[in-house]
């Protein structure tokens, strides 16, 4: 049986995925495998753990 996936917490994903430049959805979709430790769907690992949004999650504003 594999060993179950070690993620980062939710502020060193978030922080991760800025330094790879991902600041959309679909750049995180295509770029997230850049860095073993981030997981392919973010919103349901981090629900519970400080997830927002995708904006917020790419340092970027919420639309008004």
């Amino acid at each position: 049986m594999p060993a179950k996936k070690k993620f980062y917490t939710y502020a060193e994903a978030q922080a991760a995925s800025q330094a790879l430049g991902i600041k959309k959805w679909h750049d995180y979709k295509k770029r997230f495998r850049k860095d073993p430790r981030l997981p392919s769907n973010p919103t349901k690992i981090y629900a519970d753990a400080g997830w927002i949004d995708g904006y917020d999650f790419g340092g970027e504003a919420t639309p008004a």
